[in-house]
């Protein structure tokens, strides 16, 4: 089982805590440039790369330890000559089209290629400049990420960020690029804590749990945020992927199935998607979202699982006020612009349910009623016939109408 010591784990030749510093170096260079880990993989571009993207020309530049030069021509010659399509090589997860230099990069144990994107006579010498200076950062920021995770720890600096005060928080945003924890990308919380039943908490989820969460994280474990935020409760901030809420389910699920098998029974929360999802504001309301989300949900079921707040019915209008505005909003918004609809979902809330009094109330006939509630229904997902979805309508109407929106 993985321990707490980090240190033996692989290094990415790119901690995230450096991106930002390389783009700010290389830019001052002029150079469109890629870096690669030592599998020919982009790990930070602003030459228009893909991170994950394999650099076919970079696999020969690690096998052989030399530099390489790629003209414009060559290119052209090799796709006249009956070589692969760049866009297939793309589709295919490579990718070595257009003129670049290539050079090695060696940052401790680590290896991986720089790629001055352009034709070498115009980046041959700016890049060889480059070399040294990113090879000095990388270090640097290495270096620095172990300092903070051996000083402050990632357990410290993620309690200030989401529950610290504004102070600590903004103190938390500079420890975590050194720590390597890019914050400018969506990310969204989930929370794991102790299954109860009865008030009585089973399965603590304990400091030899990390192994199980470090084997989840794989890969992503260097840069994404995550560690033990108190007592038992731990929080992972992954980044958002295109498909939004499908891969945090599934990293969600993958953490509760890896946490049982190592003797823990936990119940996993899953915050929201934030618009805002860049800033810390947005990571500390999904962080509250989860953790109401986790403890919310098995008292409801009365078992461990996985829960979000579109999942606690009624439940989750009485979480945080943002959340419980969101949430209106999120559920009622397929029925703005259609009046005859909210007033005959009024009518019937007023009417507690009845179809007939509702018609009497609203002076139509209860088959426009019934149709009503039908519409409401298909355009809404929850059926106000339904009395846990009566509720959560009537709430979100309530919540409303006292913001202001009619």
């Amino acid at each position: 089982m993985a321990t707490r010591n980090r240190a033996a784990r692989p290094h990415p030749i790119v901690p995230s805590a450096a991106r930002e510093l390389l783009e700010r170096l290389t830019t001052s260079l002029e150079i469109p440039f890629t870096i690669t880990d030592d599998k020919g993989a982009v790990v930070a571009s602003i030459g228009g790369r893909a991170r994950g993207q394999i650099e076919v020309n970079a696999l020969t530049v690690l096998q052989q330890g030399s530099p390489m030069e790629v003209t414009g021509d060559s290119v052209l010659r090799w796709h006249l000559e009956g070589g692969e399509s760049p866009s297939i090589a793309v589709e295919g997860g490579a990718f070595a089209a257009g003129a670049a230099v290539y050079l090695p990069l060696k940052v401790g144990d680590s290896a991986g290629v720089l790629i001055a994107h352009g034709e070498p006579e115009d980046v041959r010498v700016p890049a060889r400049t480059a070399v040294p200076c990113v090879e000095v950062a990388l270090e640097f920021a290495r270096a620095a990420a172990v300092m903070v995770r051996e000083g402050v720890g990632p357990d410290l600096a993620l309690y200030r960020l989401l529950r610290g005060s504004r102070a600590e928080a903004y103190e938390a945003q500079l420890i975590a690029k050194v720590a390597g924890w890019d914050l400018r990308v969506p990310r969204a919380a989930i929370v794991a804590v102790p299954f109860r039943r009865n008030g009585n908490g089973t399965h603590p989820l304990s400091a030899r749990m990390l192994g199980a969460v470090l084997e989840v994280l794989g890969d992503r474990a260097p840069h994404t945020p995550f560690g033990r935020l108190r007592g038992h409760e731990w929080v992972v901030l992954p980044e958002v992927e295109p498909d939004g809420k499908a891969s945090l389910r599934a990293l969600a699920h993958e953490l509760t199935n890896a946490l049982a098998d190592n003797g823990a029974g936990p119940t996993v929360g899953i915050g929201e998607l934030h618009d805002h999802s860049r800033t810390v504001l947005a990571l500390r309301q999904s962080y509250r979202e989860a953790l109401y989300s986790a403890r919310c949900g098995s008292r409801i079921h009365g078992e461990p699982g996985v829960y979000e707040l579109d999942a606690l019915g009624a439940a989750a209008f009485f979480a945080t006020g943002r959340s419980r505005r969101r949430l209106a909003a999120r559920l009622l918004d397929p029925l703005r612009g259609q009046q005859d609809l909210l007033d005959s979902l009024h009518a019937f809330l007023r009417a507690n349910l009845s179809i007939t009094d509702a018609a009497s109330r609203a002076g139509v006939h209860r088959h426009t009623i019934r149709n009503h509630l039908e519409r409401i229904h298909e355009l809404t997902g929850l059926d106000p016939r339904d009395l846990d979805h009566a509720v959560q309508l009537c709430l979100a109407l309530l919540i409303q109408a006292n913001n202001g929106h009619h």
